[in-house]
């Protein structure tokens, strides 16, 4: 009789990335709406902030909205209609954070939210990563046989994972070294 031994490698190092170039600029984090915010992404961006806040590492408040001329200089959340530009991103700068979410995703509930997840995790400072958490997240955008392309649904919200919350803690950690 053979004994055959299985091994497996057990990862003790860590999967989140954080931006090089980028350092918090406050905790907590202040972001104000744009003036033409949608009450949809009004109320997700509440709901998001609120889990974010619920671990208590990196806080973040949401203010009242702001106008364009007055856009500068502040953290601000938007939707917009350009659909060339991927369904969500973030502007990162020495001075602000900006999240834009398509408004393609506004007829969704869980893909919407998971969006808005991600795009605050990069606003705080991290960056995509290999290991299954919300900073690996991607759309499922499915193809008619006339090429038109849609939003798949997610069936549920995602949620922190263990590996985002450290990437968390690193970048509070930077932060408060450096105040």
């Amino acid at each position: 009789m053979k004994l055959i031994l299985f091994l497996s490698i057990l990862s003790f190092g860590f999967g989140y990335n954080t931006f090089n170039f980028y350092n918090l600029t406050s905790n907590p984090l202040e972001f104000h709406t744009c003036c033409s915010i949608s009450p949809k992404l009004y109320n997700t961006t509440l709901d998001v902030i609120d889990h974010i806040n619920y671990h208590d590492i990196i806080n973040i408040t949401l203010k009242d909205e702001l106008f364009p001329h007055e856009i500068n200089d502040v953290n601000t959340i938007c939707d917009y209609k350009d659909d060339y530009s991927g369904y969500g991103f973030t502007l990162l700068t020495d001075t602000d954070e900006d999240i834009y979410i398509s408004e393609l995703l506004l007829e969704t509930n869980n893909t919407l939210y998971n969006t808005v997840l991600h795009e605050f995790v990069h606003a705080i400072g991290l960056n995509h990563t290999k290991t299954p958490s919300i900073m690996n997240y991607k759309i499922s955008v499915s193809s008619s046989l006339f090429g038109e392309k849609s939003i798949v649904e997610d069936k549920s919200k995602l949620y922190l994972s263990i590996d985002d919350m450290n990437g968390m803690r690193a970048v509070k950690k930077k932060y408060e070294d450096n105040i």
